[in-house]
C-alpha cells in the first residue's frame, strides 16, 4: 500500500517573505526618486538586500550570483569615511512525514547568522568605492531528525538526533561598491577568515538507552570567501 505523506516546508514562508521585504525596498525607491540629483555621499546610511531574489521571479530554474550568507545589510557611515555593518540571515525548515503504517520521519533545520563589521570607504573612480576592515560573524545551526526505532516490537519508540553547531569567523574583508544614484548601489566583497566551529552531536533511544551517545568536535581552520553574491542597497 503507497504511504500517505504530509510534509510542510516553512521555508517556503521565509522566502514569500523575502519578496513582501524585496516589495517594501521597491516602494522606498520609488517614493525617493525625486532625490537622485543629490550628491552621491550626501547619505549616511543603506539597507541592503541579496539580490539573488531576483531568482525568485524568474519562471525558470535559474541563479543569478550566489546567494550570500546574509539576506539584509544595514550600513551607517561617518563623515571621514569610516562605517559600521550589521548583516543578519535566518532560515527555518520543516519536513514532518507520517506514514500509513503509522511510522513518522521528522526533520526539523534552524539557522541563524549574524555579523558586525567596522571599516572604511574610500572612492578608487567615479561613483566607484572601495570598502575594507575587519569583521566577526556568528552562526547557530540546529537540526533534529526524529523516526520510529524498528527494534521496538511495540512501534511507539523513537530514536532522536540532535547537531548543534556554534560557528565564529574573524579576518578581515575588502569589498566593491558601485553607485548608479546617490540613492541605489550594489555591492560585493570577499574576505579572509580564522573559523572556529564547535559541533555536538546527540544521539537518544526511548527503546534501548544503550544506543545513545554525545558527539563534541572543535575545528579552528582557514576560510576564504571569494566575491559572488550581490548586495542591492538603497541609501538614505
Amino acid at each position: 500500500m503507497k504511504s500517505k505523506e504530509t510534509v510542510l516546508y516553512p521555508h517556503i514562508v521565509i522566502k514569500r517573505l523575502s519578496i513582501f521585504l524585496v516589495c517594501i525596498f521597491a516602494f522606498f525607491v520609488t517614493t525617493k526618486i525625486n532625490a537622485q540629483t543629490t550628491k552621491q555621499d550626501t547619505f549616511q546610511k543603506s539597507v541592503g538586500i541579496d539580490a539573488t531574489f531576483i531568482n525568485n521571479f524568474l519562471p525558470f530554474d535559474n541563479t543569478i550570483g550566489k546567494r550570500g550568507d546574509y539576506l539584509l545589510h544595514y550600513f551607517k557611515y561617518k563623515d571621514n569615511g569610516r562605517f559600521v555593518r550589521h548583516a543578519f540571515d535566518i532560515d527555518i525548515f520543516g519536513s514532518f512525514q507520517n506514514n500509513a503504517d503509522d511510522s513518522a520521519n521528522n526533520d526539523a533545520r534552524f539557522n541563524i547568522d549574524y555579523k558586525v563589521s567596522r571599516g572604511k570607504k574610500r572612492k578608487i573612480f567615479k561613483n566607484g568605492y572601495l570598502h575594507y576592515g575587519v569583521e566577526i560573524h556568528f552562526g547557530y545551526f540546529l537540526n533534529q531528525r526524529t523516526n520510529q526505532d524498528q527494534t521496538d516490537p511495540s512501534g511507539e519508540s523513537l530514536n532522536i538526533n540532535t547537531d548543534h553547531s556554534l560557528e565564529i569567523l574573524l579576518g578581515p574583508f575588502l569589498g566593491l561598491q558601485y553607485k548608479f544614484s546617490p540613492r541605489i548601489s550594489i555591492y560585493t566583497e570577499g574576505g579572509f577568515y580564522l573559523l572556529t566551529d564547535l559541533a555536538r552531536n546527540t544521539f537518544t533511544s526511548e527503546f534501548n538507552s544503550d544506543n545513545d551517545f554525545v558527539e563534541t568536535e572543535i575545528i579552528i581552520r582557514d576560510h576564504f570567501d571569494l566575491p559572488g553574491s550581490i548586495i542591492l542597497s538603497y541609501h538614505f
